[in-house]
This record gives structure tokens, sequence and C-alpha cells, in this order.
């Protein structure tokens, strides 16, 4: 665990410098989940429906865009300009998302824009050959003007049906939608793009047998393109100017919410090794209750009763858990990172330290994803050595005695409250140096004196204690990591002492002893027992 920290703290060394001696040890531990309080009912059913503040901002940003294309309609001069193509200005309003962030949203704004250009394109080019097919399959058409009442807009008439026309235009539809889909399926990045270009392909292709003549075609492409654009531009509006949100914006928030879930995976880990320094957390639980025990349970394929009811403790679920909304955000910001780099913005930080940021970020989420499998691995180290049992058993599938069980338990919780002192100390100083990054990067704002009035009421009392954000904060995490590296020794020295070895005769017959093929094959069950057990104390000691 320890071996991440120093590289978390890198990321704002930037802005300290050496020095400090100690950090105050009055606080309260961080260990303990946070009392339930008394809320009011509203409260209540605000907390239980899952919204925040900001998602209501998103919802009413999303909702705006169409209402103001609506709204619009409503004018007499848009009505006339539009006619019935009016609809689709709400449509492209609602699917340009004007949600997203605002990298990502000029992007596929610009996508959406170059989209729809070559499908006003391709559908000239089908209208052409629609009214050339109508020119040699029917009789030639008066050359006076041309009445565009029932017309799709203003200047584009219509005409009797022709099959030869309709025809054509069934075969540009067809490629047209063949040629999308498998542009989409190849590069899911256009997906709304290519959905813009369907759009329009649909509704040109639709209309298109119905022109004469292709001055009909050109000023019904025209209108349909200005209903795409004047979508495009009310959505463009409404996600500069209403509740602008930057895809910086969005990297930042992530990371400290990425730092919370760090916090948060830590503690979990902290609370569930502290669980086992009860020997009762090696049983394991069972699902079955004092009934259901006296019922007879089924075996299928040499099983026992207990491989199927047995399931890990709730620190273990809330570990994993931890660690499996930490994954959830390194994948988001990660994805987010991309865009935020693009943008053009005044701040603290440039694109090569959010990359770094994110880097550390990483590093630090390795070896908390690998402290997580300790659960699986008492899990099976409990199920191999027959310790999850029931009580009616009084062997395990070594053939060991219950109090055999019993005793290497009991020492196994021994060891982990070895590694309680060390474990609880680097734990706190490892979340506070997880609030400095905080405060650092000003990710978080940090408490002012108002909000805290007795953090300034005795300065003696204080002495030189460190806290979150000061200059020699830095400082004093390095001197915690030695010191958990000097006091993680204490656990090796207690196993040494269940098993009656002496490190200094091992270290001495370590200059000569040579291991072969048969001695390996010779070791005794009882040896390679106590070999693993010292693989998995070097393993969380090393974390």
């Amino acid at each position: 665990m320890a071996n991440f920290s120093a590289s978390g703290s890198q990321v704002s060394e930037k802005s300290n410098s050496e020095g400090g001696t100690r950090m105050a040890s009055e606080k309260p531990s961080h260990d303990d989940p946070p009392k339930q309080k008394n809320t009011a009912l509203p409260k209540r059913l605000w907390n239980r429906s899952g919204l925040n503040v900001g998602m209501l901002k998103m919802m009413f940003k999303g909702a705006l865009a169409p209402t103001i294309a609506t709204a619009i309609y409503q004018s007499t001069d848009f009505a006339e300009m539009y006619s019935t193509l009016g609809y689709l200005v709400a449509i492209m309003s609602i699917l340009s998302f004007t949600i997203m962030p605002r990298a990502k949203f000029v992007q596929t704004m610009l996508f959406n824009i170059i989209g729809v250009c070559i499908g006003s394109c391709i559908a000239l080019l089908s209208i052409y050959s629609s009214v050339q097919a109508r020119a040699h399959t029917a009789p030639p058409i008066s050359t006076g003007p041309q009445s565009s009442s029932g017309g799709p807009s203003p200047g584009a008439g219509v005409a009797a049906y022709q099959s030869s026309a309709s025809a054509v235009c069934a075969i540009w539809l067809f490629f047209n939608i063949y040629v999308a889909n498998t542009l989409r399926a190849s590069r899911p990045q256009l997906q709304f793009p290519v959905i813009m270009y369907s759009i329009f392909a649909n509704v040109a292709s639709t209309y298109a047998p119905q022109f004469a003549t292709m001055a009909q075609g050109i000023s019904f492409t025209k209108r349909l393109l200005e209903a795409f654009l004047t979508g495009f531009a009310i959505a463009t509006g409404v996600s500069f100017l209403v509740f602008p949100l930057t895809s910086r914006t969005v990297v930042f928030r992530s990371a400290a919410g990425y730092i919370g879930a760090l916090r948060s995976a830590m503690k979990a880990q902290s609370r569930y090794l502290r669980s086992l320094e009860k020997a009762e957390a090696f049983n394991g639980s069972i699902k079955d209750d004092e009934k259901s025990e006296a019922e007879p349970t089924k075996r299928h394929h040499g099983q026992s009763k207990d491989a199927d009811s047995h399931h890990p403790s709730a620190e273990a679920q809330a570990l994993k858990a931890a660690v499996a909304t930490l994954g959830e955000l390194h994948g988001k910001i990660t994805g987010d990172l991309a865009f935020a780099k693009r943008e053009i913005a005044y701040g603290n930080l440039d694109a090569s330290d959010m990359s770094e940021l994110v880097k550390l970020m990483r590093q630090v989420m390795l070896p908390i994803i690998g402290i997580s499998s300790i659960a699986d691995i008492f899990d099976r180290v409990a199920k191999r050595r027959g310790w999850n049992t029931t009580q009616q058993d009084d062997t395990g599938p070594r053939g060991s005695s219950k109090e055999t069980k019993d005793e290497e338990k009991r020492q196994w919780a021994e060891i982990m409250r070895t590694l309680h002192s060390p474990f609880q100390t680097l734990t706190q100083a490892m979340d506070q140096g997880l609030q400095h990054t905080l405060y650092t990067l000003r990710l978080e704002k940090r408490p002012s004196k108002k909000d805290h009035p007795s953090d300034s009421s005795d300065v003696e009392a204080k002495g030189d204690a460190v806290e979150p954000g000061s200059t020699k904060f830095a400082a004093f995490l390095f001197r915690s990591i030695e010191e958990f590296y000097e006091q993680r020794k204490l656990t090796l020295d207690t196993w040494c002492q269940q098993k009656g070895i002496s490190i200094d005769e091992v270290a001495r017959a370590n200059a000569s002893y040579k291991l072969d093929a048969d001695t390996v094959g010779g070791f005794s069950d009882d040896h390679q027992r106590n070999q693993r057990s010292l693989y998995l104390i070097l393993y969380v000691s090393t974390q």
C-alpha cells in the first residue's frame, strides 16, 4: 500500500517545500463510518430521489433548446418560411445534445454540419436523377410557372405520382441508408453525424419523386438545410450561454470524485483489515439460519453444504463495491481527458498537468485494487483449511481437529492485530495526503477560519502540527511512509515467533543453503502451509 503514496504526492510537489515535523493526532479516526442523523422528510425524499442541483441544471438545459424551437414556430414569419419542415428544427435541437461539455459539443456539432452538408449534396443528386427519370418516361410538362400549393416548402411545388421517379429515389434511399449504417458501425464516434445524415436522406428521398423540375428540388433542399442549421444554431446558443460547461470542468469534477473514491476505498480496506483482528472473522458468513442448519442440505458432485451457503462478510463486500466504483470513475475520467486537453482555457493546470494527474491517480488505484483481492485470498484459505465449516464438523479437509483450526485462526488474528497500528497510521496519513492534493490542485476549497473557529483559538496547542494544504505536508507524508516501513517488521517478527523461527539463524543459513528438486518434492504439508501463510503476510504488508 505504501509504495504508491510517494508517487501520489508528486502532483502537489510543485507548490510544496521541504520541512515540517509531525501532524496532530487528536483527530478522530477516519475509519469510523459517519453517524446517521435524523433529517426532515423533504430532505429524505430529496436524497432518495437521487437528484442534485447539477442534474436539475442539465435537465433544464436539455429541455430548453426544443422548447425555444417549438415556441418560435408560433411566429407567422417562421411558419411561412419553413412550412411543414419546421418540426425538424426542434428535432435537430434535441439531437445536438446541448448538455455535452463544450469541447465534445463543438466537435460533434462540426461533424453534424459536415454530415448534413454532404447529405444535401447527395439529396440534390437523387433529386436530379428523379427529375431525369420523370422527363424520360413521362409526357413533357408545361414550361409555364409551377404552382407551389401543397408543397413541403415555399417554391417547391409537387407534381403527379410517377413510378420511374419513385423507383430511382428508392434506390438512392437504400444506398444512403446502407452506406450510413456501414460507416456508423465502423466508426462509432460518428454516430450522431450519421443520424443527422440519415434523417436528411429519408426526408429528401420521400419528397424527391414529387418534384418535376430541379428548381423545385433546389428550393426544397435549401429549406431543408436551413431547418437543420437553425436547430443546430439554437442548440449552440443554449450550450454556450445557458449553464456553460467545459470539458476541463468535467475532468476536474471527476478528479475530485476520483480522489474521494480513493479515500472511501482506503477506509473500506482499513475496516476490512480491522475485522480480521477477530478469530471469528475467518469463519465466514453463513446464509442459513439455525432452523435451516438443522435441515439436510443437498450435495452435488461432492461439494459440501457450506460451499454454496458461504458468502463474503459485509466488510469484504463494502471493499469490493468501493473498488468497483473506483474503476467506473477511472474509465469516465480517461474518456473525458482527451476532450479537456483540446480546449483553450486559462487556469492553473495545462494539458500535460492533467495527463500527469490521471497517470498518478491510476498508480494509486492499482495497489488498492490489488489489496481488495485479499478478501478472496482469505476466503480460499478458509475453505482450504476448513475454517468456515459448521460446528457439527470436527475435521477439515485435511483431517485437522477443531482445536487446531481454532489455533490457526487465533494466530492469524494476532498477526492482523500487529498490522493495525502501522496501517492505521499510514491510512490516516494517506487520507490526509489525498485531502492535501484536493487543496493544492484547487479541486476543493480549503476550510476557512469562520468554519473552524476553534482551530485558531489555541495556537500553542497546535505546536508544529502539519495540516493538509500546508507547504510542509509533503515532507510529513514521506516520513510517515518511512515509519510504516519500520513498523511493519513487527508483523513478520510475530509470525516467526509463532513458528519458532529465528530470523538471525535463517539469515546465516541462507548464505550456504542450496535448494534442489528433491528437497522441494519432500516438503511436508505443514511446510507448504507455512510457506503460503508467509507469502500472504508479505503480500498484505507490501501492498
